[in-house]
């Protein structure tokens, strides 16, 4: 039991010392002026900075070349440094941003971010996700609008709030939840094959809607009655009060 606990003590100060390491790790380079290093873009800065909420496209000047990333990701870290120089490099060309998806998470899920390191160019109301080497003649030339080197293009997705958040981490589970229906519901009722996705979960909903309605109504119906329990109660108390007359002066002296 003692040995357990040391290493528990052990693991717990090599984890904070790795994550301090990682912290270290991706501070910005000191090597490169400040104001031609990429900025970190989060959650709370990207619509003053990148994305025009109004308008859902970049402000007026040049493109925007994102680059996600996860700290712990050994080729993010190795193209930490490319990325830094080819921000140093083409500064009169786009600006360039670098968005941690653990930190940002709306971000990551808005522009659907499975991978790392990603590079996406928006500019004009659209993204380009960068497919290709990450040389840096390659992706001069995928800033420069070479499509060659377009893996995917699709429009500025609008920056999603805490729904829109909660609605994508549906729409990604929702083979999942669709797969849990099927094996404990659907399949004891013989319907696995005759209905579709949309008609299963409307069925799950409704009847968990139903579920709901039936317990508001039974609990409005319990301090409907607690009240009108009281009520009565109340009028009751106040009859008796009226009721009962006050003893004379008079009637006290001839029981004495």
């Amino acid at each position: 039991m003692r040995l357990s606990k040391q290493l528990a003590i052990v693991a717990t100060v090599a984890s904070l010392v790795v994550a301090q390491d990682f912290d270290d790790f991706w501070k910005p380079s000191e090597t490169i002026l400040n104001y031609w290093l990429p900025l970190l873009i989060e959650d709370k800065n990207y619509d003053d900075l990148v994305v025009d909420p109004m308008t859902n496209d970049i402000y007026p000047g040049q493109p925007w070349l994102l680059f996600f990333y996860i700290k712990r990701c050994s080729w993010c870290q190795e193209f930490k440094s490319e990325f830094e120089d080819l921000a140093n490099r083409l500064h009169d060309v786009a600006n360039f941003g670098m968005i941690d998806c653990h930190k940002s998470e709306y971000l990551k899920e808005s522009y659907r971010i499975s991978a790392y390191p990603t590079l996406i160019l928006i500019y004009d109301g659209m993204a380009y996700e960068y497919e290709g080497s990450r040389t840096f003649e390659s992706i001069r030339a995928f800033i420069k609008q070479d499509h060659i080197y377009i893996k995917n293009q699709f429009e500025i997705p609008p920056h999603m709030g805490e729904i829109g958040l909660r609605l994508r981490y549906l729409e990604r589970d929702m083979p999942k939840i669709e797969a849990f229906l099927d094996l404990h519901i659907f399949e004891k009722l013989g319907q696995h094959e005759n209905l579709t996705r949309e008609a299963k979960l409307g069925i799950v909903v409704g009847a968990v809607l139903l579920v709901v309605l039936t317990l508001l109504i039974t609990l409005c119906c319990c301090c409907c009655g607690k009240k009108k329990r009281n009520t009565a109660v109340a009028a009751e108390g106040e009859k008796d009060q009226g009721t009962k007359k006050p003893t004379s002066r008079s009637a006290r002296e001839k029981i004495d």
